[in-house]
């Protein structure tokens, strides 16, 4: 028998060839965060008749404090284009277009995004291509970034199409993070 070391009594039990035996379960990063603090939030731009080199949505992390970790994002147009996801340039801009207001993942949660969230958005210049990918027409693509990318104060993400549609819509999904040393 292995004793926990609490003083609390807890035992594990160790088999003839010396394993432990233990029922482990994962979450997701984003349920987590989303559960325990209220921080997982998606933006989303109602459809819209796009012309071409639209940037669809820019979201930016005005949160000094914490990084905001993408997870997913969708897109589908009416028109077969190519998304193009990209970093803004880092040059300071007044973000122009549509506001969109960030929904917490959590419902029971009254906190509130701390991002700039822009539809139709006309005042950034495109910067780093992260990916580019065709998408189909009528088609939705799902990207799931894993938490790969990650945006610390002031650093922006955006949706473009190139060609000109009837319908563009996007979503981006993402939560907050404490910003570690």
């Amino acid at each position: 028998m292995l004793l926990d070391g609490t003083g609390k009594g807890y035992q594990m039990e160790i088999d003839k060839d010396n394993h432990a035996h233990v029922r482990a379960y994962s979450q997701d990063v984003a349920h987590l965060i989303s559960h325990k603090d209220g921080l997982s939030f998606s933006w989303t731009i109602v459809p819209y008749n796009y012309a071409a080199l639209d940037t669809i949505m820019l979201l930016r992390n005005d949160d000094s404090n914490r990084d905001l970790v993408i997870t997913d994002i969708w897109a589908v147009s009416d028109a077969a284009t190519d998304i193009i996801v990209h970093y803004t340039d880092g040059t300071p801009f007044l973000p122009a277009g549509v506001a969109v207001v960030g929904t917490n993942a959590n419902r029971k949660s009254t906190r509130a995004a701390l991002a700039t969230a822009i539809g139709a958005e006309t005042n950034n210049v495109q910067g780093n291509i992260a990916l580019q990918l065709p998408l189909v027409a009528g088609n939705m693509i799902h990207i799931q970034t894993r938490g790969a990318v990650i945006l610390g104060y002031n650093n922006s993400i955006a949706i473009d199409y190139p060609t000109v549609g009837t319908l563009a819509h996007a979503a981006i999904g993402g939560y907050y993070s404490d910003i570690e040393s």
